[in-house]
């Protein structure tokens, strides 16, 4: 009776003993799915990047990851990345072209997963806003006009909406007050503001489109002087950066998601936080 309970004694301490390693396995394995991740930007305040980072975060932590935020300049930026922390991967935010492409080589250089936001360099994951689409988009929101005038904007945009405007493409460099049929899109937040104020003064009456005119989205299309404005998700970015873009080997290019919002839905649901992003 005695061996037998002996041995029963031991069959039961050699079950705790694996029940123990195996949570230690499982604790060791959390811990290195909890590294964090390094999101490198050269700014931290505005509404899109508020959003951009709550769409990374979301992500993250369905992965069971935490974010870690540095704003870089050249001199700080490699004391970041060689600064002795381990990180799951590395999102960069950084506009200006050549500090993005230096981080993106030191980074390169320690092997570590990368994904751009809003940028593109060949072979490197990325989302990016797809100028095809937003001209699309504000394509559409002026479909009831025959011509359309676009002013502002960068060449690449410039290009992609003349491809999607075709024969309604008109070539100007102001509005005509007399053009009849006429829309007039803003390809940028400058021209934006500018078209705007001419509308308001009563220079010209023909729709106005804005294309990602900023944080001056909502007041403007409140006014009733805007037909509609074709806005970018930076939630929907920042989730699809970490989500899909961070870890995926075959650099390839995510598009990130833009809605048209006009003064009859901005108050919708899908839109509000689009419109609003620094309420949410």
């Amino acid at each position: 009776m005695k061996k037998v309970m002996g041995v029963s004694l031991l069959l039961i301490l050699a079950a705790l003993c694996v029940m123990l390693l195996g949570l230690r396995s499982q604790g060791e394995s959390a811990a290195g799915i909890q590294r964090p991740v390094l999101l490198l930007t050269q700014r931290d305040t505005g509404a899109y990047f508020m959003q951009l980072r709550q769409g990374i975060l979301k992500a993250l932590e369905e992965q069971n990851c935490t974010l870690s935020t540095q704003i870089v300049d050249p001199a700080a930026m490699t004391d970041v990345l060689w600064g002795g922390i381990e990180y799951s991967g590395v999102l960069i935010y950084i506009q200006d072209e050549t500090l993005r492409r230096q981080t993106l080589r030191s980074a390169r250089e320690q092997g570590m997963p990368i994904a751009l936001i809003d940028a593109h360099e060949e072979g490197v994951p990325s989302v990016e806003q797809d100028g095809a689409q937003y001209a699309a988009l504000a394509s559409g929101a002026a479909a009831k006009a025959e011509r359309v005038i676009c002013l502002g904007g960068s060449e690449p945009l410039r290009k992609a909406a003349k491809s999607v405007l075709r024969s309604r493409w008109l070539d100007a460099q102001s509005v005509d007050p007399g053009a009849a049929s006429c829309a007039v899109m803003a390809l940028d937040e400058e021209t934006a503001a500018r078209l705007l104020q001419e509308k308001v003064e009563g220079q010209w009456t023909q729709p106005l489109i804005l294309v990602n005119p900023g944080e001056g989205a909502a007041s403007w299309l409140e006014t009733g002087h805007v037909h509609a404005v074709v806005l970018p998700s930076p939630y929907a970015t920042g989730y699809i950066a970490a989500s899909q873009a961070l870890w995926n080997k075959n650099g390839q290019g995510y598009r990130a998601p833009a809605f048209v919002v006009t003064p009859e839905n901005m108050y919708d649901a899908q839109n509000v936080k689009l419109v609003f992003p620094l309420l949410y």
